[in-house]
């Protein structure tokens, strides 16, 4: 039981689902953009070093991310994600 009010249950289950796919949501964005630019080896190397525990965090969260974009996309987009799977997560 989540507190005394009818619905906090609820709002708690939704809060967590929209905070943890919203997280990775933006993130996965984030990166694909600096990785069109062609700043994504020094996006990531820049929160590795300035934020290493976002990047600890970015690893765990992506990492199924990646995975599963790369068995079902194009080989267009699987060679992207297979860049994004060999630069972030080795």
């Amino acid at each position: 039981m989540i507190g005394d009010e009818v619905g906090q249950a609820s709002g708690l289950k939704m809060s967590y689902a929209a905070l943890t796919k919203g997280l990775t949501a933006i993130s996965t964005e984030l990166l694909i953009a600096a990785h069109r630019l062609g700043l994504d080896e020094q996006l990531w190397n820049e929160v590795s070093s300035s934020q290493p525990e976002l990047a600890a965090m970015a690893q765990v969260i992506l990492r199924p991310v990646v995975r599963r974009h790369h068995c079902q996309k194009s080989v267009c987009v699987n060679h992207n994600h297979r860049k994004l799977n060999n630069s972030y997560f080795q």
